[in-house]
């Protein structure tokens, strides 16, 4: 998922034999994917206590989102939310009362927000978290940000 990021415009010098339609028309058909497998994500966290003994699933699953005294639990509630805000201003971006560019702005910042909110949860409540996944994490989610928040800082001083 954090790679999205290295599918558009902001990185076009990465990807120059690239068209930009053949990067938007990838870059679209991985959000879809990851944004449905990322709005499971509870469900399989609770999934394989089908296969344990002891605490119910859907106890767990209730547990889960409902409490809110666990700064990773916190996280990854609002990270959830902003990912199906992300997939549902995308889906229905033809529909919404925006331009293009407002519209892009505000994916841009709503995928940003996503991003750090969801790798601190990650980084707070990761059961396979070690210091390489983290350091991973960190430099390729923050030269995503950073090349993004570039590109939009960079057509506002056009406009200058």
């Amino acid at each position: 998922m954090l790679l999205e990021f290295y599918l558009t415009r902001s990185t076009r010098f990465l990807l120059k034999e690239h068209t930009q339609s053949s990067l938007v028309k990838w870059h679209k058909a991985i959000g879809y994917i990851f944004v449905s497998i990322l709005l499971l994500h509870p469900f399989f966290v609770v999934l394989p206590r089908y296969a344990e003994s002891g605490v119910d699933p859907i106890d767990a699953f209730v547990t889960m989102v409902t409490t809110f005294d666990s700064q990773g639990i916190v996280l990854g509630i609002i990270a959830w939310f902003l990912i199906l805000l992300i997939g549902l201003t995308s889906f229905f971006r033809k529909q919404l009362p925006f331009s293009y560019k407002t519209w892009r702005v505000l994916h841009g910042l709503l995928a940003i927000a996503f991003v750090v909110i969801a790798a601190w949860h990650a980084l707070i409540l990761g059961r396979h978290m070690h210091i390489l996944l983290a350091l991973y994490i960190l430099i390729v989610g923050g030269f995503g940000v950073f090349f993004v928040l570039k590109m939009y800082l960079r057509i506002r001083t056009k406009k200058a």
